[in-house]
């Protein structure tokens, strides 16, 4: 996704979809999904496509603004890459097993699940974001920062290494995920 802003939540509980969205954009964008099943795991791609010959002239007035509702009722693998977009990203009531985001140039928040055993791995440059760690979770943080800002809430992350934060409690919780932070150019908040 380029150029817009992109709300991701969780679809209602009575609905048997595995997504519903809704796309605004210019006339000169296609959204293209693609969805293709193989062993009982299903995979559902969107991107956008710029239709116009030379869309480079025109990026400028175009918004692409999308906003993704996901089932919370299966297991979810979620990968992002989002350009020049505000974020809005709401995982928290969603069974997510592997969350990746590549972000350049974005701004936004994100709301983590409290998934057990959750992967996430965020890669910024130039961006600005809020990483929001559900209260009922304990995180082991690994970060590597090139230029970047870094501000963590002291009081429930520990740092532990030059580049390792974890909650106190960890190896007890019910609940552990694992987040990995590369940042370049950028500003980060954990809470």
């Amino acid at each position: 996704m380029d150029n817009g802003t992109l709300h991701v939540q969780r679809l209602d509980d009575q609905a048997h979809q595995l997504m519903q969205g809704q796309f605004s954009h210019s006339s000169n964008i296609v959204i293209e999904p693609e969805f293709s099943e193989s062993s009982g795991r299903g995979d559902l791609r969107l991107a956008d496509r710029y239709e116009a010959f030379f869309p480079f002239f025109f990026l400028g007035s175009m918004r692409n603004d999308w906003s993704v509702e996901l089932t919370p009722l299966i297991p979810l693998e979620l990968e992002l890459d989002v350009d020049d977009s505000q974020l809005a990203l709401d995982l928290n009531d969603l069974i997510l097993e592997t969350f990746r985001a590549e972000l350049h140039d974005c701004r936004g928040e994100v709301a983590l699940p409290s998934s057990d055993g959750l992967n996430a791995n965020l890669n910024l440059d130039e961006s600005e974001l809020i990483v929001s760690i559900p209260a009922d979770a304990a995180v082991r943080i690994a970060v590597n920062l090139d230029d970047s800002e870094l501000t963590i809430d002291s009081s429930r992350f520990m740092k532990i290494s030059v580049s390792e934060y974890l909650s106190q409690g960890y190896d007890e919780a019910e609940t552990r995920l694992n987040l990995t932070l590369r940042a370049t150019d950028s500003s980060v908040s954990i809470q």
